[in-house]
């Protein structure tokens, strides 16, 4: 079971952005590691996680939401429909 999250940005008292999340909808899926890679970020090694979650078609889901499932964030980057509106494939990526 995963739940899609809406992301909201707003500004914190000093003008920084306070991103919140609330649901959007939980949905059972399936999920299939697609592949990773290591790339350096703000001067350390940092792992990609790609994964693919297939889901039943749900009208609404944006690559601005993500996915949260096992106690971490999945950003969205890829949205495919599948078998004329069956279902959709999440492409998604996890930061380690």
């Amino acid at each position: 079971l995963i739940t899609i999250m809406k992301v909201t940005t707003s500004k914190g008292d000093t003008g920084q952005n306070i991103e919140t999340f609330s649901k959007f909808k939980a949905a059972w899926a399936f999920m299939y590691f697609d592949n990773g890679s290591e790339t350096f970020e703000s001067q350390k090694e940092t792992a990609i996680n790609r994964v693919k979650f297939f889901i039943r078609y749900t009208k609404g889901i944006t690559e601005q939401m993500k996915v949260y499932y096992d106690e971490h964030y999945y950003d969205i980057t890829h949205i495919e429909e599948t078998n004329n509106k069956q279902y959709l494939v999440l492409r998604a990526t996890k930061k380690v």
